[in-house]
């Protein structure tokens, strides 16, 4: 029993690996970034979404996000949390690591 729920477990660890390299694919490039307030704190749960594909992803408690795009499409990005003024930036225009700062409303 101890050995099929073993089988079992490294199966399901090595399927959910196969899915995280789907988009580690050419062509695609991986923005990643922290999302702080004025006073340099760090702002977990920030709605990240990207409008075109209406895909919405939120930073980690540490206020870290990571996204995978196309590498030769520019796409609009929303960022907006709770207190905060939204903030609209272009794909383009991050770097491979950001820093985003929101204003409190």
């Amino acid at each position: 029993m101890k050995r099929l729920i073993f089988i079992l477990l490294v199966f399901c660890n090595t399927l959910s690996f196969a899915g995280n390299k789907e988009k580690e694919k050419v062509g695609y490039k991986t923005l990643t970034g922290k999302v702080y307030n004025q006073q340099g704190e760090e702002i977990p749960a920030v709605k990240i979404t990207i409008k075109e594909t209406n895909e919405s992803f939120y930073t980690d408690l540490s206020g870290t996000f990571k996204l995978a795009i196309k590498r030769d499409k520019s796409y609009s990005i929303l960022i907006e949390s709770i207190g905060y003024m939204p903030l609209e930036t272009k794909s383009n225009t991050l770097s491979l690591f950001s820093e985003i700062l929101l204003k409190p409303l």
